[in-house]
């Protein structure tokens, strides 16, 4: 039960049959609006998830470390660059 994990203590509060989170949780609503209406974060999730998920990886400090990379590979991915690039042809 996610309530029952160490690293969840005091970030998620059962009240009756809700759940609520705390602010500075993946799960608080300006976390989830901010992830739902940023282009690229949900895939930047997924990918880092997976990747972690593969290297077996449990460490809360290796977990958080590994999100810059994963965002600067995912956005490479979806071609950042290339945009930046276009859009400095354009002023040109």
């Amino acid at each position: 039960m996610l309530s029952n994990n160490p690293l969840n203590q005091g970030k998620i509060k059962l009240d009756g049959g809700h759940v609520n989170f705390s602010w500075d949780s993946e799960g608080s609503s300006v976390f989830t609006r901010v992830a739902n209406t940023t282009p690229g974060v949900n895939s930047m999730a997924v990918f880092h998830d997976v990747w972690m998920a593969k290297w077996n990886v449990t460490n809360a400090v290796v977990l958080g470390v590994t999100i810059v990379p994963a965002a600067y590979m995912n956005y490479e991915a979806l071609g950042f660059s290339y945009y930046k690039y276009l859009s400095g042809e354009l002023d040109g």
